[in-house]
């Protein structure tokens, strides 16, 4: 009898032992895939953002703004990826490990204008216009000609969370964006790019 209880508390805490293995590999294996599950919404984020135009827009007062989707980039893909992005974080002087983020935006900037001033100064014809954001100047000789131009710019960036949305309810997160606006009325943005890096 004494040995049947002996078996029995072995068998019990075989089971014990069995059962916390189960339950601790049912959990890995959980985390597992709730891993690959954000991995993959990951980069079906990227590969959305990376089909997905920028958006041009104008504010209230016609300045130049652009929105474009964020792409989710891991540390180690900085170097096979996304190594334009790497090669500016070095050129910069940032070590990429201490990068949280890199925008890129491309801007033109086009002066259209009936009123310019035309005048002459020591044998040469001037062209000049000026406005609170542009200076042209541009003096014109017989042989040789000089052109001077000067341009003035703020760039805003606001990095905002769009929830989802569902009739009148909004919850979590659908995507991450970037919006930048020019103040130069005189600049249209032709390219915008964010790329926020993860460490893991």
């Amino acid at each position: 009898m004494g040995g049947t209880a002996m078996e029995r508390q072995r068998l019990t805490t075989a089971m014990g032992i069995l059962l916390a293995l189960s339950v601790g590999l049912n959990i890995a294996q959980g985390n597992r895939v709730d891993g690959l599950k954000s991995e993959r919404v990951r980069l079906m984020g990227n590969l959305e953002a990376a089909y997905e135009a920028c958006d041009t827009l104008r504010d209230a007062r016609g300045r130049a703004m652009a929105d474009c989707r964020r792409q989710a980039a891991r540390a180690e893909e900085l170097e096979g990826l996304y190594a334009d992005a790497r090669r500016r974080i070095s050129e910069m002087g940032i070590r990429a490990k201490y990068a949280q983020s890199i925008g890129t935006m491309a801007t033109e900037t086009v002066v259209l204008t009936d009123t310019v001033y035309v005048g002459h100064g020591g044998g040469m014809k001037v062209i000049a216009y000026q406005d609170a954001w542009t200076q042209i100047r541009c003096e014109v000789g017989d042989s040789t000609g000089i052109v001077a131009y000067s341009g003035r710019d703020t760039i805003s960036q606001v990095v905002y969370r769009v929830p989802k949305r569902w009739w009148f309810f909004r919850w979590g997160t659908k995507a991450i964006r970037q919006r930048v606006r020019c103040s130069n009325p005189h600049t249209a943005i032709v390219y915008n790019e964010y790329i926020e890096i993860s460490k893991r």
